[in-house]
């Protein structure tokens, strides 16, 4: 039987102390053991980032049942949190449950919060995972909504909320939605940065990118030149988005140039 305080040195080495991640923690001074929501979570993000996502979904679990009796403020960050370990592991029916609870905890009734909208986010996205298309898009575009009116343009979450988007329309085969969806990004964001802006300007490079997928025609490869055309003539050449611009642009031409040869 383990003994409740295991030597730190046995047989001449550090004896590693995984097992107490799942049991119990102790402080530097090896102080009677600690156990609360918080060390619960810390030690699971912990485990996430070494890859080990059961054993952070077992941890955070523990530590949403002890929120859960106590009642604290802390579930709603808890149940995203479980929400996310389970996207991880394509759970994609227990992620929902979660981001779901999530995002009515967070709901206000008045103006919507940068927290509901982001649960409202990462709902979107398994609600694609598990083929339920109209209500993805609608929660994606509820969230770009709320997010845009609370926290901007300049907040991340709302360029994630509208990206995500624009990746669930390009799956859908809707690329003119998608194109739709990302000019709506670059004019908020002109008006942020500036129309000069990097952030502004790689979205051609993505605009260029949906006009030149498969099904493209010669109208939509030189839409997409113009694009990236657009970038190469702003940026500084050793700007990585101009460099990726460049790139896709000469190989554009020559696609261009081969489909004249082709034909003449």
């Amino acid at each position: 039987m383990l003994s409740r305080f295991p030597p730190r040195i046995i047989r001449g080495g550090i004896k590693k102390r995984s097992w107490l991640l799942s049991r119990r923690w102790y402080n530097d001074d090896d102080s009677p053991p600690l156990e609360s929501p918080e060390n619960f979570l810390l030690f699971a993000t912990a485990k996430q980032l070494k890859g080990d996502i059961p054993e952070a979904t077992a941890l955070a679990s523990k530590a949403l049942s002890w929120n859960r009796k106590n009642d604290t403020s802390a579930i709603a960050d808890n149940v995203l949190f479980l929400g996310k370990l389970h996207q991880l592991q394509e759970n994609f029916e227990e992620a929902e449950t979660f981001f779901t609870e999530a995002y009515d905890l967070t709901k206000t009734s008045s103006s919507p919060s940068r927290d509901e909208c982001n649960a409202l986010t990462h709902l979107a996205y398994v609600q694609h995972k598990l083929k339920r298309f109209t209500s993805a898009e609608a929660s994606y575009k509820s969230a770009i909504e709320g997010l845009s009116e609370t926290v901007g343009w300049s907040d991340g979450a709302t360029n994630r909320a509208g990206f995500e988007l624009v990746q669930f329309y390009r799956q859908q085969n809707r690329q003119d939605d998608a194109i739709k969806t990302l000019k709506l990004m670059q004019t908020a964001l002109s008006k942020i940065f500036g129309s000069t802006d990097t952030k502004v300007l790689q979205l051609n490079i993505e605009m260029a990118a949906i006009l030149t997928s498969s099904s493209s025609n010669a109208t939509n490869r030189l839409k997409a030149i113009s694009l990236l055309k657009g970038v190469c003539d702003i940026l500084p050449p050793n700007e990585p988005e101009a460099r990726r611009a460049f790139i896709k642009l000469e190989e554009l031409k020559e696609d261009v140039n081969s489909h004249r040869n082709s034909s003449s």
